[in-house]
């Protein structure tokens, strides 16, 4: 007997997280809270930048530049997005690389040295998880594979924001700017750690090593709250300027609410729900920033 087809709202979700919709959202968000933790406004450019850059770099990854550098894994799993993407792997790729087209435009018009921000990118992309013989790649390796993204993601969004606008408040120090980045990295590296959830057995038969099939389920949801506080902590202790504190306290609580929320649901997939998740974190940080 075949299983009911899923209502059409979810046929469209997940078709968006084929698209990258929601992971370009979430390159956003990290501009958006940067900005608000920093007490930046914010640039249109730099929304729209981070937006295609993170839609481009996810379906130039998906895809690969060439078919012979597909990764197994990834079709391993995530068959039904991958295999949605390979059907139409010409028009992907194309797509990819005119986003990412418009990124280097837009941040190039912020600074005429961000030019050099794209290309690290594409670069980081392919080492990342190209299929090179039998030698381990870096998302291979424990944690490595979070980290590397945790820090990539985030270093975009704060690097337009440190660039955008100052408010009305008095700019952060060096040191507080440190920690409010690292607190954005620790949070984005968590998020990380959490998608692995939906591609564990996949990960384990392809010798890929992350936390959920090495310390186990409940063990990931444990370190990745604990993060996803300590980092919330930080930007409160560090925050100067009343709107940047604002911000810092709300997103904060709603990114613990939102994170428990989907602990205490355990959805079958989790990666395209944490994705929409910072987004909405995001937009309640703006609305309590004034």
């Amino acid at each position: 007997m075949r299983s009911p087809a899923p209502p059409w709202w979810a046929r469209l979700f997940s078709k968006a997280g084929h698209l990258a919709i929601w992971l370009g959202l979430y390159f956003t968000a990290t501009y958006v809270i940067s900005a608000k933790l920093l007490d930046r406004r914010l640039l249109p450019a730099a929304l729209l930048a981070t937006f295609v850059a993170g839609v481009g770099l996810y379906l130039l990854d998906r895809v690969k530049p060439i078919d012979a550098w597909v990764d197994p894994a990834d079709l391993a799993a995530q068959p039904a997005r991958i295999d949605f993407l390979l059907a139409r792997r010409r028009g992907v790729r194309l797509a990819a690389w005119a986003l990412l087209a418009i990124g280097t435009a837009c941040v190039a018009w912020i600074r005429a040295w961000d030019l050099l921000l794209p290309p690290v990118g594409i670069v980081g992309v392919i080492v990342y998880g190209s299929v090179r013989g039998d030698q381990s790649r870096p998302k291979d390796r424990l944690l490595v594979k979070n980290l590397l993204p945790g820090g990539a993601i985030p270093g975009l969004g704060f690097i337009l924001a440190w660039q955008s606008p100052g408010g009305p408040g008095a700019p952060p120090t060096l040191l507080e700017a440190a920690c409010m980045l690292f607190g954005l990295v620790l949070l984005v590296t968590t998020d990380a750690v959490l998608c692995d959830l939906d591609d564990a057995e996949a990960d384990r038969a392809h010798g890929t090593r992350t936390l959920p099939n090495t310390l186990g389920v409940r063990a990931t949801w444990a370190i990745a709250m604990a993060g996803q506080l300590a980092a919330g902590v930080l930007w409160v202790v560090v925050g100067r300027a009343p709107g940047a504190v604002r911000a810092a306290t709300v997103l904060t609580g709603v990114n613990l609410l939102l994170t428990l929320s989907l602990a205490a649901l355990r959805p079958a997939r989790v990666r395209d729900l944490v994705d929409l998740k910072l987004s909405l974190v995001a937009m309640a940080a703006l609305l309590a920033s004034g």
